[in-house]
């Protein structure tokens, strides 16, 4: 059994989880085109 603490964590990581797969898929969009983009988002995912 999980703490209460553990289960927040838990739901915390499902949720980041469901973005990581939403933008693995959409990072292959072909309209993402422009260098501020990719800069920015380079500078977003450290």
């Amino acid at each position: 059994a999980c703490t209460e603490f553990e289960r927040q964590m838990l739901n915390e990581l499902e949720i980041t989880q469901k973005y990581m797969q939403r933008v693995t898929c959409k990072i292959k969009d072909s309209r993402f085109k422009t260098d501020s983009f990719y800069c920015q988002a380079n500078l977003l995912a450290g």
